[in-house]
């Protein structure tokens, strides 16, 4: 199994950082950071680069809990999100925390990375679906146009 999720949306880019903290809230899920990579890379290097952003983001009652139980471990539930743009499209990437969380051996994390890739996948589908919406609705206005 791939230890890196990647979903496409059809949403434009701003469109989907602009509704995405909402999402994560609605799944338990908080926006810790967000760094403009484009941005950055513009700024730091000079170079023009494709839309990209690098979110951090944490569901802080897991990790609070898994604070309390063992600290090391922690670190795993303050994940990156990477959302860019790739042949006109957008793109999350994201590691599957069922895949990266059993690196620490941890008897306490089983349950919390299903229910962490749980609420990410609905986090992601929502962007997903909406997208496919907003194609079918282009799919229908573009078939109207055609009929009329």
């Amino acid at each position: 199994m791939r230890c890196v999720l990647i979903k496409e949306v059809l949403l434009p880019f701003d469109t989907v950082l602009k509704k995405l903290p909402r999402e994560l809230r609605r799944r338990g899920f908080k926006l810790l950071s967000t760094i403009n990579v484009d941005k950055e890379l513009h700024d730091s290097l000079g170079v023009e680069y494709k839309q990209c952003a690098l979110l951090t983001i944490s569901n802080l009652q897991l990790a609070y809990k898994t604070l309390l139980r063992e600290e090391e471990s922690a670190i795993l539930h303050f994940l990156q999100l990477f959302i860019f743009e790739k042949n006109g499209t957008i793109e999350f990437a994201i590691f599957r925390p069922t895949q990266l969380f059993p690196i620490l051996q941890s008897n306490y994390l089983e349950d919390e990375t299903s229910i962490l890739e749980k609420k990410l996948m609905e986090v992601i589908d929502t962007f997903c679906r909406k997208s496919v919406e907003k194609g079918n609705k282009k799919e229908t206005d573009n078939m109207l146009k055609a009929v009329a």
